[in-house]
């Protein structure tokens, strides 16, 4: 196991961020590669230079190679990191990681984000109970005014 402790699962909400950024890239990556594409095919075609061809395809080249990175990389992060851990990857923590980074809005990743709110009303329920616990033992309220750091109870 990669990771030992549930640090996938405490910042699945940040895994989540991520993927929709990388989302939003992916949509927003192909739009810039196009308008950006079209000028220097306008301005080659209006010298209607074959070296201006040549060095405005290369352009182009270059721009679509870096748009085909921004499709693969996280694919092939989430990819290598399922192999790397093996079957074991879904009951691992690093699940949270992989899912939420790969898929932001697919159902494995809402089970983590939602599993990760339930612990957040779990431990605040059980915050609560240990509270009126400590009520109960101590007979009512706490005086917090009371400077001398002794408690008394109040009726």
């Amino acid at each position: 196991m990669i990771l030992s402790s549930d640090i996938c699962q405490n910042t699945v909400k940040a895994w989540q961020l991520v993927g929709v950024l990388i989302l939003v890239l992916k949509i927003i990556v192909p739009l810039v590669i196009i308008i950006t594409a079209v000028v220097p095919i306008f301005n080659a075609l209006i010298k209607g230079t074959e070296a201006e061809m040549k060095s405005s395809m290369m352009i182009i080249g270059k721009k679509l190679a870096a748009g085909i990175l921004v499709f693969m990389v996280p694919s092939l992060i989430a990819s290598s990191i399922k192999m790397f851990v093996g079957d074991s990857y879904k009951t691992d923590d690093i699940a949270n990681c992989v899912d939420c980074f790969s898929d932001p809005n697919g159902s494995a990743c809402k089970t983590h984000v939602d599993k990760y709110n339930n612990v957040d009303v779990e431990e605040s329920e059980e915050y609560k109970k240990r509270k009126e616990e400590e009520e109960k033992i101590n007979g009512g309220s706490v005086d917090t005014d009371d400077m001398t750091g002794s408690t008394s109870p109040s009726n």
